[in-house]
């Protein structure tokens, strides 16, 4: 067979396998939009198998590795970003890999994080003009910040950050931005940019699976500036559209404690009543918030108690001694 006649042959069984190729493609995207992962990973196998000279080929791959994560199966999701690297590691897919795969270091144990790092790294470092850059460099800083490497961890998440005008920061984004500005350790520590994100998050991204977090979060940096009318509103939020059980109990331990700071007793009151009431609390708790309850109504305590009106006193007056 002639070279011409060779490059003709190939010419008619490639086409039709690339356009089956792309319908199927089609389908698994359609799947994988309506959260069926498992039927759009058999579509995006079957476009796998059939031609690694196809176009679709490292997209089906590195789709199907997004699938896998989503069902829960980590090996087999990084099985597939490494198939990705290995067969297409000029593709315009890699560096989405190289993201997935230190994500999944970074949250398996800390011996990974060196890893991890590295994998951060290389998106920079080889995909200049990449849409996953500042992505990568909030990795970069959130595993420098976890090793202790603070100064250098600041100058990479200002790389992340200095990208905010030209990329568009999802909700997790804002939210990675807001945790490192308002961590403890972080030596250019600034609550009032943590809030802005947040606040951020609330106006773009209303219908956010965060949105319990977010509000917590607001409450508790508003509270630390002390605006505690700002933070009861956001903790308020939280009960009022009963977005977790779990951060409701506590936003609603936060509202009792702010009113307690207020002096409004009252209302303190009324707020550690709610939570005894509706929340499954341990009898210990309870027993607890009961106490702070008589201590603000000025009932007694059902605790034994040592009056002092029978005591004899020391003519030094160091010391009583009990009758």
């Amino acid at each position: 067979m002639t070279t011409k006649n060779w490059v003709v042959l190939m010419i008619m069984v490639l086409i039709p396998i690339a356009v089956q190729s792309g319908s199927i493609l089609e389908t698994a995207h359609r799947m994988y939009l309506e959260e069926n992962y498992v039927d759009a990973l058999q579509s995006y196998s079957t476009v796998i198998s059939e031609s690694i000279l196809s176009d679709y080929h490292p997209e089906a791959i590195y789709m199907s590795a997004v699938c896998y994560r989503k069902l829960g199966n980590q090996i087999m999701a990084e099985r597939a970003i490494r198939q990705l690297l290995n067969e297409h590691p000029n593709s315009d897919w890699t560096d989405n890999a190289y993201l997935i795969l230190a994500q999944q270091r970074r949250v398996q144990d800390r011996d990974k994080l060196g890893d991890a790092l590295m994998m951060f790294e290389t998106i920079p470092a080889r995909y200049h003009s990449s849409e996953k850059l500042h992505r990568a460099w909030l990795g970069a800083a959130s595993i420098k910040q976890s090793l202790g490497y603070h100064k250098e961890a600041v100058r990479t998440f200002n790389r992340a950050v200095a990208l905010e005008d030209q990329t568009v920061f999802s909700d997790v984004d804002l939210m990675t931005v807001a945790a490192f500005y308002s961590h403890p350790r972080n030596p250019e520590r600034n609550v009032s940019e943590a809030i802005k994100r947040l606040v951020l998050i609330l106006e773009q991204y209303p219908e956010s699976d965060h949105l319990g977090e977010v509000y917590f979060w607001l409450g508790s940096l508003t509270w630390e500036q002390g605006d505690r009318t700002k933070a009861l509103d956001y903790f308020g939020e939280i009960i009022q559209r009963d977005l977790s059980r779990v951060l409701a109990r506590e936003a609603q331990e936060a509202i009792a404690e702010i009113h307690r700071e207020q002096g409004k007793d009252d209302k303190a009151i009324a707020a550690y009543k709610s939570l005894v009431a509706k929340y499954g609390l341990s009898a210990l708790t309870r027993a607890s918030l009961q106490q702070d309850i008589q201590a603000l109504s000025g009932e007694k305590s059902s605790k034994p108690t040592i009056s002092a009106w029978h005591a004899d006193v020391d003519k030094e007056q160091r010391r009583a001694t009990y009758n």
